[in-house]
């Protein structure tokens, strides 16, 4: 199916590789300037993490597109009115800065001659590098909405910015909870929860924008539910959010922190959710190449 499409996986794969990191970036900036000691070993692993997957998803979306040297001319002749143009060039800087800060994380372990608050990363580049990553997370949703689709509602950019937020925040605690340096306090909880109620209530805004709007727009609803019901319902919505969320929403009633395992469960299956949510809106969004195959 997939050499029908104009996008295929690899295009779901940029976006979910990519609203990770970017998130992974925001979360490692506020731990940074909330306390930069106690916070260190989560957000080191985060800083690290974000380039690293930003990066990763850019290949994939090279590889679909198939001319890897567009991406140099695309920095180069920015085209104000190109969307594709404007996200090319915002991640390009993104990146450049997140890596930067990375090396700077690793050089203050492994340089004895690194004192100081410059090893911490300029505050000014993690600050710059965290309003490029939510515009990067903003710029995830606009991709698609900015083609013109109907299926491709102006829900998205909400859904996609609020699964890449939990998603990115899940995974950096999940990797601080398995290399035992780490869990995820109250806000961080909070955050995420909200992050979740976002894509709930983004994807009851597309679902329902698909089924008020023209006919591909209903004839994209028809196909999500006869091909895709099960993936977007049941495993994205429901496993990758709502049982996360009430777990969350319980643990932060009770006051009491999630079993290990629980939590670790919970980051598994919202990182699972997101990536099937962007696999789901991305194919299902070009109906009319999967209807005539």
């Amino acid at each position: 199916m997939d050499g029908h499409v104009l996008w295929d996986y690899r295009v779901a794969i940029d976006l979910f590789l990519g609203g990770v990191g970017v998130a992974a970036f925001i979360l490692s900036a506020l731990l940074f300037f909330l306390d930069k000691e106690a916070n260190k070993p989560v957000y080191k692993g985060g800083f690290i993490l974000a380039p690293l997957f930003v990066s990763l998803g850019l290949i994939f979306l090279l590889l679909e597109i198939g001319r890897p040297f567009n991406a140099v001319r695309t920095l180069i002749n920015i085209n104000p009115a190109s969307i594709m143009s404007l996200g090319v060039f915002l991640q390009a800087i993104f990146v450049a800065i997140a890596f930067y800060v990375a090396y700077l994380m690793v050089k203050r372990d492994e340089s004895c001659s690194c004192q100081g608050e410059s090893c911490e990363g300029p505050k000014f580049l993690i600050l710059a590098g965290g309003f490029l990553a939510l515009l990067t997370g903003l710029y995830h949703g606009m991709l698609l909405y900015g083609t013109g689709r109907e299926a491709w509602n102006g829900a998205l950019p909400l859904l996609f910015l609020a699964s890449s937020i939990a998603s990115g925040f899940a995974l950096t605690y999940l990797l601080a909870t398995l290399r035992g340096v780490g869990e995820a306090p109250v806000w961080v909880l909070s955050a995420i929860s909200v992050a979740l109620l976002g894509v709930l209530a983004g994807a009851f805004g597309w679902v329902y924008g698909l089924g008020a709007l023209g006919v591909e727009s209903k004839a994209s609803l028809d196909y999500l539910h006869a091909h895709y019901g099960i993936h977007f319902y049941l495993v994205a919505l429901v496993i990758g959010a709502l049982v996360p969320l009430v777990l969350y929403v319980k643990s932060m009633l009770s006051k009491e922190r999630l079993d290990k395992s629980l939590a670790l469960a919970s980051s598994v299956m919202i990182l699972v959710g997101a990536f099937v949510l962007k696999y789901v809106v991305v194919y299902v969004g070009q109906i009319e190449y999967l209807a005539s195959h």
